[in-house]
């Protein structure tokens, strides 16, 4: 199987770490594939070469967001960008499976993701979550799919899939979840989503539990649930820990860490005492300078 890691120049450093930990867990794992946000290369104009020489990983498996689906760069919120590059994945991938990561991800175990839909259980909250968040990604799964329950929520206790970044996605699950999206949608799935995007139809964030906000895990887990009711067994595995934090007192078999946190925000001697191989002054350099970059565009109207 190939892995599929989706890193933009934020997470430089953190991506070297979720190869390493890939390389070291996985042995069935024949290549592995860098999938680039080029909407930011303003911040690392050669973050390609820099990258490829750092992961010791070919140019050529280095594969942008645009090469996926030419309308991704043109989705100013680089949140759902990520998000549309992972439900289109199958437009430039040949095979029918791909082991699909976010590049802030350190595996702690081989975690054995066949034939399940790993969650973090939630048992404070019910289906009916009272969290505005909670509604408003249950509101987008049953509008974009047309459908009247959230296949994971059906029994009542509230689940959470989009916290696990990780898992094996399957060509079947994404075009029709791509038709389906696409008949409430009334147009092509990556250009009607950027236009809802745009309208403000999809947010970020809902402090009222009435708008959408667009998890790319949930909708393809519901859609797996949907094809296959009987295959896809739901698991809980937790959301993982925070990448500073140690697992090894934890029970084996699920274990990995991920966090929210950009390069520059974590200090060096952390970073050099988890990789295989010293940061030099020009790379930290880099990754302080994109730092600052990205903090210029956050701060910048869409």
């Amino acid at each position: 199987m190939i892995a599929v890691v989706i890193s933009f120049p934020g997470h430089f450093l953190l991506t070297k770490l979720t190869i390493e930990s890939l390389v070291h867990q996985y042995n069935n794992i024949e290549k592995i594939y860098i999938v680039y946000d080029d909407n930011l290369s303003d911040g690392w104009p050669n973050y390609v070469d820099d990258a490829s020489a750092f992961y010791c990983i070919s140019k050529k498996n280095f594969i942008s967001f645009g090469e996926i689906d030419q309308n991704i760069p043109t989705c100013a919120m680089g949140w759902y960008r990520q998000q549309l590059v992972k439900c289109c994945i199958d437009k430039f991938f040949i095979g029918d499976q791909w082991f699909v990561v976010d590049g802030d991800v350190i595996f702690d175990d081989a975690i054995d993701l066949k034939n399940i839909t790993p969650v973090d259980i939630r048992p404070e909250f019910f289906a009916e979550s009272t969290q505005p968040l909670s509604l408003a990604v249950i509101n987008c799964v049953k509008t974009m799919l047309d459908i009247e329950t959230h296949p994971l929520l059906s029994d009542g206790q509230y689940k959470i899939t989009s916290s696990i970044p990780f898992r094996i996605l399957e060509r079947p699950t994404l075009e029709y979840l791509r038709q389906r999206v696409e008949q409430y949608l009334g147009g092509d799935f990556v250009e009607k989503i950027t236009e809802f995007c745009r309208d403000q139809k999809l947010l970020v964030n809902d402090d009222t539990g009435n708008q959408m906000v667009m998890h790319e895990w949930e909708l393809i887990e519901a859609v797996n649930h949907m094809l296959y009711p009987d295959r896809f067994r739901i698991k809980h595995i937790g959301s993982g820990y925070e990448h500073l934090k140690h697992t090894s007192n934890l029970s084996p078999g699920y274990r990995f860490r991920q966090g929210f946190m950009y390069d520059y925000q974590v200090h060096r001697p952390w970073f050099e005492a988890q990789l295989s191989e010293p940061i030099t002054e020009s790379t930290w350099n880099k990754v302080e300078h994109f730092g600052k970059y990205i903090e210029h565009i956050q701060n910048q109207p869409l």
